[in-house]
This record gives C-alpha cells, sequence and structure tokens, in this order.
C-alpha cells in the first residue's frame, strides 16, 4: 500500500507539473536532478516537506571550483540543520537489493557485495566484470561529492549490514583517511578498495570529476596494510580479489576450508614482462649477452636447459650492448 501510495503520488507530481509541496502529503526520500541553478530551491522544497534523506544527482559544485564549493557547503549545512541527510550532490543515485530500493540508472544484480562508488561508470563497469564470476551487490551507492554522508558512513552501515559479506570501494577523495582506515579495520568484513590519484594526470582527472583532493598513493598503501583492506590497482584485479574472498558467492561461514592446499608456481626468480617462451629460451643475438650498466650484472651462459635451471654469474660490466629481451628483464 506504502509503495503504491507513494506511486500515485509521484504520478500526480508528474502530471501537474507542480512542486513538491504540490503532493500534499509528507515526504521521506527525495531524489533531485534538475539544473544546477534550480538545485537549492529543489532541496528547500524537499526539506519544506519533511524529507529526512536527499539523493543529489544534480552535478555544478564542488567539482567546479571554489565558488562551487561554497554552494555545496551551504547546502550541506542547510541539510544538517533540518536534521536530513544528503547522498552526493554529482552521484549517480543509490539502489538497495534487501528492500528493493531502486534510485539509480541500472539494476544491480542482487548479491553479498557493498559497492561504494566515486563513479558511476565504474560501477557499471564492475557490475558487468563481476557477473562471470557470480558475483552480485546488496546494495550500491554512488558517493558523488560526499558533501554530508560520507565514505566512512556508508562503510560503517554496510558493516552492520546482515546481507552484506563484501565492501568494495572505489574512492578519489577518502576525506578523513584515518576514520577511513579505522572503519575498515572495524567492519569485521573483507573490504577491498580501488582509488585515483597515484599519478598527476590522475589526480587532475579526480579533482575535476568530483572536486577530489587525491592523497599520496604510498600513504594509501601503508593505511591499506595496517587496517587489513585489499588495495588494488584495477577493476579487473578488484573483480578477481572480490571472486577470490567470495564476497558475492558462499558465505564465510559456510565456505569449505582444508589444510591439504598445495600451490605450484614459477620458481622464485622473476618473470620477464610479456614472457612468451614457456618453454625455451628467446631469440638472442650471441650467447653471452649481458645487461649494461655501472655495476655488475649477470652473463647469460650459451645454452638453455630451462628457465628453473638457468645459472647465471656476476660479471664486470660488459662493452656489448644489450638486446632488446635482455634490456627487458626485472633483474637488466
Amino acid at each position: 500500500m506504502a509503495r503504491q501510495a507513494a506511486q500515485q503520488a509521484l504520478h500526480r507530481l508528474q502530471l501537474g507539473r507542480t512542486s513538491l509541496a504540490g503532493i500534499g502529503e509528507p515526504v521521506e526520500l527525495v531524489v533531485i536532478s534538475v539544473p544546477g541553478p534550480g538545485f537549492e530551491a529543489a532541496v528547500d522544497d524537499a526539506l519544506a516537506c519533511g524529507a529526512r534523506a536527499i539523493v543529489g544527482i544534480t552535478a555544478g559544485f564542488a567539482e567546479t571550483g571554489p565558488l562551487g564549493l561554497a554552494r555545496q557547503q551551504a547546502i550541506a549545512d542547510r541539510v544538517r540543520a533540518a536534521g536530513a541527510v544528503l547522498v552526493g550532490p554529482n552521484c549517480l543515485g543509490i539502489a538497495d537489493n534487501t528492500t528493493e530500493l531502486y534510485l539509480a540508472s541500472d539494476r544491480f544484480a542482487p548479491g553479498g557485495i557493498a559497492l561504494l562508488s566515486q563513479s558511476g561508470n565504474l560501477a557499471l563497469e564492475l557490475q558487468i566484470r563481476c557477473a562471470p564470476h557470480g558475483l552480485a551487490f546488496s546494495r550500491f551507492v554512488s558517493l558523488g561529492n560526499q558533501a554530508d554522508v560520507t565514505l566512512v558512513d556508508l562503510i560503517e552501515d554496510a558493516a552492520r549490514h546482515d546481507a552484506t559479506r563484501a565492501i568494495a570501494v572505489y574512492a578519489e577523495d577518502f576525506g578523513d583517511g584515518r576514520a577511513f582506515a579505522e572503519a575498515a579495520a572495524a567492519a569485521g568484513k573483507p573490504v577491498v578498495l580501488l582509488t585515483a590519484g597515484r599519478g598527476a594526470a590522475s589526480a587532475r582527472s579526480a579533482q575535476s570529476h568530483t572536486g577530489a583532493l587525491t592523497t599520496s598513493a604510498d600513504v594509501v598503501a601503508a593505511a591499506c596494510r595496517d587496517a587489513g583492506v585489499e588495495l588494488v590497482a584495477t577493476p579487473h584485479e578488484m573483480t578477481v580479489v572480490l571472486a577470490a574472498l567470495n564476497g558475492g558467492g558462499v558465505p564465510p561461514d559456510t565456505a569449505p576450508r582444508s589444510a591439504r592446499t598445495a600451490a605450484a608456481t614459477e620458481p622464485s626468480r622473476p618473470t620477464p614482462p610479456g614472457w612468451p617462451y614457456p618453454n625455451s629460451a628467446p631469440p638472442r643475438s650471441n650467447g653471452s649477452e649481458r645487461c649494461c650498466g655501472n655495476s655488475p650484472r649477470w652473463a647469460t651462459p650459451s645454452t638453455w636447459p630451462g628457465w628453473a635451471s638457468r645459472t647465471r654469474t656476476p660479471t664486470a660490466t660488459p662493452s656489448a650492448p644489450c638486446s632488446p629481451w635482455t634490456r627487458s628483464t626485472p633483474w637488466c
């Protein structure tokens, strides 16, 4: 009945093209997607109708510069003063499969992963990548500019959410980094993090996207180690880690466990990038290729009995140049 009443109220609003006040009934949650100049007025209408939660799709705030940031802060202050909360602005929306709340552009298959993302497009990509692994989502929240509701708030909420078994995060701006690390460490569930801003160009992109001030990659890596967060570098890697953690598959307390597990790997020496020769040596110009440089390097024997039995002997700096393959090896 409540859902039917809400749909009827929305229908009346669409037909009459009136303000929220024209519904004539209390409103609990409002999604605002209007041109930027009308956002403040829409927020005021929502608060006047008694809305306790607002999802701001509209963009054009902190990501545009100091003036946009000032507008955003003023709106957030207004929302907090009214005792409400704001997700966004500049976000894609939210979805919760456990309560059948769908306020995003796309549906997310139901499962055990809470996806908290500061990029809507990346969230949609992760959904596509996760599907072949049988991974799906309990809820999705697009963080946007985090003017009011923050990543820390959402991690704490996901930790309390019974249907969530793992938390996947894409973040451009941590806000309070210490609070993030503490929330992730206390979650009691796997937290997998993909972050932006590792390079100068990436940091500039993040700032123009959500107004984010990115954190040093070394600081993020150290914080993740201390908090037990799985830090990944790409969406593909996030998908693989989530699959390994069974975040959307078998619950951790029912997953099969065994002490009889063996791991078979390549030998401990690093494998050259793009290694295409599993059973034999790559072509080389002669049998004594050496790396160039000013410190002692390694000589390669003329025969190649196999990667595992390769012998290496220190030699003085050679005069012969490296081959293209030798230059590509990690120890060169």
